[in-house]
């Protein structure tokens, strides 16, 4: 038979490349007395490689043979920066592990190397900034020993060999995870590479890359000061200006840090601290303090020393942090009344000084010049006192609001504390039998919650048994102990009035408001006599729809801001036989309606349940001018449609 020509015909792709290859017979097989041409597709040597590997692998299974990548079971050696690192929690280890640290060459990182089971043996190596410091040490977890060589033979500095067994170097691998660790520091800023590379293992080279970054300074804003308060406020205290309080140890003033007898009254507490995070206080460093205006200061003894004052009182003081950062200021009265400012500073080694901040005291004189009197609750009940008896009071109810806070003030206007201990304090009632002579209490009104601080003072009147609507002034005073200082606050002026109310209304301060003005809404009560009732509590709504009291207890007729007076009681404090509540105006023209019922305690029968509202007009240029648009364009049509008519005629 004689040989026949073939030819394979191949679509080409216009965007690949094709080379021509010529198959001899020789080489081709079931082909006869012909020569084959065909061409094929040039791959990438990526792509080649790939596919010889494949065909290896072909091959090798073919002829009885598995071939497996070398690191399929051999798992990689892994590093790990622990402790010392840069002041945080220590980064996860890895076989490219990272950390950053400060090149002070005094901030260090301790570094750990984990062994892998596929290893007999590593040799370390650090390159870039930094250096190994010390010996490296062993530890051998699963193995029965490992050993640790030096390449200089006396320290790490110039890396090491760890190994899983006495001798080194090894003939076996490693069992478990033995590991070596080692400090390495630096001085310069920079980053470091520690490399393990394997001795006689399958496994590859890890490594530890750290970012050594700037020695850390002096931050003020990581740094503070806070005022501290060491004991109760009496006539002789320093009274801070600051209201801010918090617990020891923040940055904002506190009443527990320090706790300190007389002479010291006050304490100001620097904290030095560095610009890492965290922030690290700053030992050993000396702060500067002055004092103008009232008052003395001094520093602590000595840096370890919080407990103590160093030195004279004087105008200005020195005080040296501790481990902490922490540096104290002690502060006293110096026979002057007045405020005083306490500033401090830090000087660092360059000479450059920083204001770490001002805090102030206030000094006062043990005698007061003038007193001064709030009047807070203004009818009282015949044969009862009025208002708060203690420090502390919420100011919800008539019980907890002082009827009286008098404000006692020196000459210079500063406060004046302890008054109950240095004299006296009297009333005098312009009517005795409306009034009394008697105060029920008198107490410093300094409660850390409620109370309005130092040198205020609750008095609590006595009521005689006049009837409703009689009327008194009362005037308090206070006498110093040897006799010498007498003052007293002007005339306050009460009323008597019932506790059972005859009348309600509840009206608005106005008839009209502009859209989206604030209403003030007014309840008010008046007695048996036609009076405003006793200063207290009186259950004045209540929804008897539902037979219970609600939050809501007015329903208005048109959408508004907030619900007045919206209790889960209805009661409400009237002082002065009124009680008041603000909301806004709708937007909309018209007139708004608020309707509910009155409630059943502190009324009379005849008004328990009844309904009771208010109302008002909105009045919305906007709206007033639409309408007149809309009458003149009606208008305009009639004209238009008279006109018509009469042309039409």
């Amino acid at each position: 038979m004689s040989a026949r020509a073939s030819h394979l015909v191949v679509e080409k792709d216009p965007l690949i490349t094709y080379e021509s290859v010529i198959l001899d017979q020789a080489d081709a097989e079931n082909v006869s007395g012909s020569t084959v041409f065909f061409e094929r597709k040039l791959m990438s040597t990526k792509t080649s490689i790939k596919r010889i590997a494949a065909v290896a692998a072909v091959a090798l299974t073919l002829g009885g043979f598995s071939a497996v990548s070398a690191h399929a079971t051999a798992a990689t050696a892994t590093l790990q920066a622990t402790v010392g690192y840069a002041n945080t929690s220590a980064p996860a280890a890895g076989i490219a592990a990272t950390a950053n640290a400060v090149a002070d060459g005094n901030h260090y990182v301790t570094v750990k190397l984990v062994a892998s089971t596929a290893d007999k043996g590593y040799t370390v190596t650090s390159s870039g900034v930094g250096t190994i410091y010390g010996s490296a040490a062993g530890t051998a977890v699963s193995d029965s020993s490992v050993t640790v060589v030096n390449a200089n033979g006396a320290n790490s500095a110039g890396g090491f060999s760890f190994g899983p067994t006495a001798v080194f170097p090894s003939s076996t691998v490693f069992a478990g995870a033995s590991y070596a660790t080692f400090v390495v520091l630096a001085s310069t800023a920079g980053t470091q590479v520690i490399t393990a590379t394997p001795i006689n293992g399958s496994s590859d080279a890890s490594t530890l890359t750290i970012t050594w970054g700037k020695a850390p300074a002096f931050s003020l804003g990581n740094s503070s000061l806070i005022y501290v308060e060491t004991t109760t406020a009496t006539a002789t205290t320093v009274i801070s200006n600051i209201t801010a309080r918090a617990a020891a140890g923040t940055t904002t003033d506190s009443t527990a840090a320090v706790t300190k007898a007389s002479p010291y009254f006050a304490v100001v507490q620097a904290k030095l601290k560095t610009d890492e995070s965290p922030a690290v206080g700053i030992s050993g460093k000396t702060l500067s303090a002055s004092i103008s205006g009232a008052g003395l200061i001094q520093g602590q003894a000595n840096a370890d020393d919080n407990e103590s004052a160093g030195g004279t009182w004087a105008n200005a003081a020195t005080s040296v942090t501790n481990a902490d950062g922490v540096a104290l200021f002690y502060v006293k009265g110096s026979n002057v009344a007045g405020v005083g400012t306490i500033t401090v500073s830090y000087t660092d080694s360059s000479g450059t000084t920083t204001v770490l901040g001002t805090k102030t005291a206030t000094f006062y004189n043990t005698t007061p010049s003038k007193i001064s009197a709030t009047q807070n609750l203004f009818v009282g009940t015949a044969s009862a006192t009025l208002g708060a008896s203690t420090t502390g009071g919420s100011g919800t109810t008539a019980a907890t609001t002082p009827a009286i806070l008098v404000h006692a003030t020196d000459s210079a206007g500063n406060d004046v504390g302890g008054l109950a201990s240095t004299g006296t304090w009297s009333v005098v009632s312009s009517n005795t039998s409306v009034i009394t002579n008697t105060i029920a209490a008198v107490v410093a009104d300094n409660d850390a919650t409620y109370g309005a601080g130092e040198s205020y003072y609750i008095v609590q009147p006595s009521f005689a048994g006049a009837s409703s609507g009689a009327t008194a002034t009362l005037t308090v005073k206070w006498t110093s102990t040897n006799g010498l200082t007498k003052i007293a606050t002007d005339p306050i002026t009460f009323t008597v009035g019932g506790v059972l109310a005859k009348t309600a209304t509840l009206t608005t301060a106005a008839d009209s408001y502009a859209p989206g003005e604030k209403v003030t809404l007014v309840a008010s009560l008046n007695d048996l006599s036609g009076n405003p009732v006793a200063d207290g509590t009186y259950n004045f709504f209540l929804d008897p729809t539902v037979g219970t009291d609600k939050v809501a207890v007015l329903t208005p007729s048109a959408s508004i801001t907030s619900n007045p007076f919206a209790s889960t009681t209805g009661d409400l404090l009237f002082i002065n036989g009124k009680a008041t509540a603000t909301f806004y105006a709708p937007y909309s023209s018209g007139t708004v309606k608020l309707s509910g019922y009155l409630g059943d305690a502190g009324l009379i029968a005849a008004l328990q349940e009844t309904a009771i509202s208010a109302s008002f007009t909105v009045a919305n240029p906007t709206d007033a001018s639409a309408q007149a648009a809309i009458d003149a364009a009606q208008e305009a049509t009639d004209a238009a449609n008279a006109a018509y008519d009469a042309a039409n005629n």
